[in-house]
């Protein structure tokens, strides 16, 4: 798959805007601690960040182009229809691991998430994904 010049100025500026973020939470996580800030509360900060970079890790996901490489031994290999109705039944949350699309008999490096699924954004173009729990 080769993408085309729009796709890879976009998926340039996805990576620009993440790193941007990313330096956004290392300045929090290297504010002076706060004895009397909760847990709860320093997260609170960092949340809304997060919440940005969501959407565009998974906007990335879905136009960036892949690398093949075999496939795990450990992982369980299913088709996309049978995973996207486990997430839809709750069977698969983020918390629980991730996977990766397969083509023919070789997984992709592209991560699928089970957010990915309940929020619509997820790649048509494969039948299968590997699944590896943590």
């Amino acid at each position: 798959m080769t993408l085309t010049k729009d796709k890879q100025a976009r998926l340039k500026e996805i990576e620009k805007e993440i790193n941007a973020l990313y330096k956004e939470i290392e300045k929090i996580d290297n504010e002076p601690v706060d004895d009397k800030e909760t847990f709860e509360q320093f997260s609170a900060k960092r949340d809304p960040i997060y919440a940005k970079i969501r959407p565009l890790s998974q906007e990335k996901r879905m136009i960036m182009d892949y690398k093949l490489s075999p496939i795990s031994d450990f992982g369980d290999v299913m088709s996309l229809k049978s995973f996207i109705s486990a997430c839809r039944d709750g069977m698969f949350i983020d918390y629980d691991g991730h996977g990766y699309y397969v083509e023919g008999d070789q997984e992709t490096d592209i991560m699928i998430l089970p957010s990915d699924v309940m929020s619509g954004r997820y790649r048509k173009d494969f039948n299968q994904i590997i699944w590896f729990n943590k």
